[in-house]
């Protein structure tokens, strides 16, 4: 997870390229800012899902409900904790990824 100033595909692109291993199959719901994901040098192949008509492709099979699951796992965290500042905040996403790889 990573904290981003806002979603447009100037910020995200370069994260994804950042992150992804060559030939990477990247999966992702049609959020406009996905539209040029195939075009990243990493980037193996590009599967999208609609949102607005399924939540899973049932000819691909394409979803996106294990990042929107970890997610939600990292966002019930934090409101457990009542309130968390800004300046905390990265900290707090860090330790939820530790604690959901490590246990």
């Amino acid at each position: 997870m990573q904290i981003v100033p806002d979603r447009t595909a100037q910020t995200l692109l370069p994260l994804i390229q950042q992150h992804v291993r060559p030939g990477t199959v990247v999966h992702s719901d049609q959020w406009c800012a996905y539209s040029n994901v195939s075009s990243l040098p990493n980037v193996g192949s590009h599967a999208t899902v609609n949102h607005s008509l399924l939540f899973v492709d049932p000819v691909t099979g394409v979803h996106t409900q294990t990042i929107e699951s970890y997610w939600n796992r990292a966002k019930l965290r934090l409101k457990k904790m009542k309130s968390v500042s800004e300046q905390q905040l990265p900290s707090h996403l860090d330790e939820c990824m530790w604690r959901e790889r490590f246990g």
